[in-house]
């Protein structure tokens, strides 16, 4: 059983923008005339997420249950953060097309959903797990601590950003699949949307 996750990378750009226009009077005045005007300064800051990898898991246990331990190929990607210099931290969220449950692809296929979980790793700390399970992050919702720091700067260019990520060292995401239930024998898939902001 071949099993695929693609991760994909949006990044978010936060900004402050006006509504208000000049006003110029519509008529001289007798005395005076007044008008006003608005300045808007546009402090805004670049961030963007770089790394991601695709997903692939392959097990030969067809009709059971997913077993962590039967299961072959890397079950992480890693990814990087290039942000405005000295902007701070940032956070981050994960959501997924399924609701964190791979499904299987044949169209044909009754197969049940294999629910499982993501966790975002920092070195040696997990900063948070999103997915199935009590006590997890919810679906789209941003975890600001432990505070996460940009790897690199924006470019002045654009790039080639590197992102050299390990499962140990450095930023990761990793999958851990927790169904129960048999799974048949198919081809099982997500798209993971991953979400960087600065706060």
């Amino acid at each position: 059983m071949k099993i695929v996750s693609s991760l994909t990378a949006f990044c978010t750009i936060l900004f402050a923008s006006s509504l208000f226009a000049a006003s110029n009077p519509a008529a001289p005045g007798t005395k005076e005339s007044s008008g006003t005007f608005t300045i808007t300064y546009y402090n805004g800051t670049k961030i963007l997420l770089y790394g991601l990898q695709d997903i692939e898991l392959t097990s030969d246990d067809a009709n059971t249950s997913p077993n962590p331990t039967s299961l072959t190929g890397q079950a992480y990607t890693p990814f990087c953060v290039a942000e405005t210099p000295n902007t701070g931290p940032y956070q981050i969220a994960l959501s997924s097309d399924t609701d964190f449950a791979l499904k299987n692809s044949s169209t044909t296929s009754s197969a049940k959903n294999i629910p499982y979980t993501l966790t975002v790793k920092s070195d040696t700390t997990d900063i948070g797990t999103w997915g199935t399970g009590s006590g997890n992050t919810k679906k789209g919702e941003f975890i600001q601590s432990p505070a996460l720091t940009p790897d690199s700067s924006i470019l002045s260019s654009d790039g080639p950003y590197t992102c050299s990520s390990t499962n140990t060292t450095g930023r990761s995401i990793a999958v851990a699949l927790t169904g129960t239930d048999a799974a048949d024998a198919g081809i099982y898939t997500d798209t993971v949307t991953v979400t960087v902001a600065p706060y």
